[in-house]
């Protein structure tokens, strides 16, 4: 044909046909070839969830313990609160400094060392170092020296648990007489009040937290709530083996929510 190109071209309808040829016949396209599918990043990978080891539930309940007796000890020694060890913290949990330089997470290693020994209280070994002055870095706690203070404390805590109730029931009542001789028109309650609000009574936080539950005096409860959990968390099996029945069922599930093993969400790694 005049003007050929060497092959046949013929227009298409919209819908890719050739015209002219009767029947309609497809056009051949050209598909172009599928890529390879790349994996979605890691942070939307639905992952199931992994229950948490023993050393991470360790570690995880040594962090808790320290931060919490950390900003304790630099509220009252400083007179102000701090919020050091809410976040990350490289040189205590692993990662990168921002001097540069890499760390390994401290609290498995503090882990390692209880479980090797034996001895998991997490909570009972961080809160006996108190009253060496709190260690200030959490990498102290690897010291042999903080192992003797603890070794120590932990040997006599169960003997002195067994008795301490009776032992602080009597000094209650001996507080309460003393009051009542000096208040000598005060109604019991208030007398009662004035010995658990005192801080020199002898008795423990837990055992005055215990009796302000017992009688209603929700201030009591509120001001002396953080301490007496702090007091059962230095040793709950002792706790719950000789004060067990004594101690509020809210505080029991609040340090068995603390102390129980996690599941890892989705997305972690």
């Amino acid at each position: 044909m005049p003007g050929s190109t060497g092959h046949n071209t013929y227009p298409t309808d919209r819908d890719g046909c050739r015209e002219g040829e009767g029947d309609a016949v497809p056009r051949k396209i050209a598909i172009p070839a599928a890529r390879p599918q790349e994996p979605p990043p890691e942070e939307f990978v639905e992952k199931p969830p992994a229950q948490e080891s023993l050393r991470e539930n360790i570690a995880r309940r040594l962090r808790s313990a320290y931060v919490r007796e950390y900003q304790r000890w630099h509220r009252m020694y400083h007179g102000r609160e701090t919020s050091r060890g809410n976040g990350h913290i490289a040189e205590w949990d692993g990662g990168q400094a921002q001097s540069g330089r890499r760390h390994s997470n401290v609290w498995l290693k503090i882990a390692d060392l209880l479980i090797m020994r034996n001895r998991l209280d997490p909570e009972g070994f961080v809160v006996s170092q108190l009253g060496q002055g709190f260690p200030q870095h959490p990498n102290m706690l690897l010291s042999e020296a903080a192992w003797s203070i603890y070794q120590k404390i932990a040997d006599s805590a169960d003997a002195r648990l067994e008795v301490s109730w009776r032992n602080e029931t009597r000094q209650f009542r001996l507080q309460v007489t003393k009051v009542a001789e000096w208040l000598t028109d005060a109604e019991n309650r208030v007398v009662f009040h004035w010995v658990l609000v005192g801080e020199d009574s002898g008795l423990s936080a837990l055992f005055r937290y215990i009796a302000g539950y017992r009688m209603g005096m929700q201030d009591i409860v509120t001001d002396l709530h953080e301490p007496a959990l702090t007091q059962i968390l230095a040793n709950p099996e002792g706790y719950a083996k000789h004060w067990g029945s004594k101690i509020p069922r809210d505080l029991l599930r609040e340090v068995e929510e603390i102390l129980k093993p996690r599941s890892k969400g989705n997305g972690s790694t």
